[in-house]
């Protein structure tokens, strides 16, 4: 599925910014696959393959991929980029982590969340995507300012070699 509100975002920021100071969506490399009737995003192979050493500490300035599981009423503040789940939705704000402008999207949420709590983050400078149960739904987000703290839940951090 194609997130339209996304694209929209997208055209709003090339019309707000010349070419000197162009920022732009983008996204990991993934495979798309059909099961059960549903369109599934995962990362390439070679994206998880690459983050694969543990570490204690996270650095959104050289990437790192974190798995965590969330359930109702449970949230995870990722840099001040919030996840939470409320009804079986997945809901992120970007609210502290973006521009500061009405224009923007700065909440988005999932359909109804069916097979379970798994989150496999991708987490870098400017960009952020959620991998929802292996991939039965994806939000991406561009964001700025991220910090290094994580908060809530228990979580592993995986970052490249």
């Amino acid at each position: 599925s194609i997130n339209v509100d996304a694209i929209e975002d997208y055209k709003k920021m090339q019309e707000r910014y010349d070419e000197n100071k162009r920022i732009g969506m983008m996204c990991i490399p993934r495979v798309v696959d059909i099961r059960n009737n549903h369109i599934y995003f995962s990362p390439h192979p070679n994206i998880r393959k690459a983050f694969s050493k543990k570490s204690g500490k996270p650095s959104h300035k050289s990437g790192y991929m974190l798995k965590t599981a969330i359930n109702n009423g449970e949230s995870i503040n990722v840099g001040g980029y919030i996840i939470r789940r409320e009804d079986d939705i997945i809901i992120t704000d970007r609210t502290a982590v973006f521009i500061n402008d009405k224009n923007y999207r700065l909440i988005t949420k999932t359909p109804v969340v069916k097979e379970g709590n798994r989150l496999e983050i991708y987490v870098d400078s400017n960009l952020i995507e959620i991998y929802i149960n292996d991939g039965e739904y994806v939000l991406s987000s561009v964001v700025y300012g991220l910090s290094d703290i994580i908060e809530g839940g228990e979580y592993e951090i995986f970052v490249t070699e």
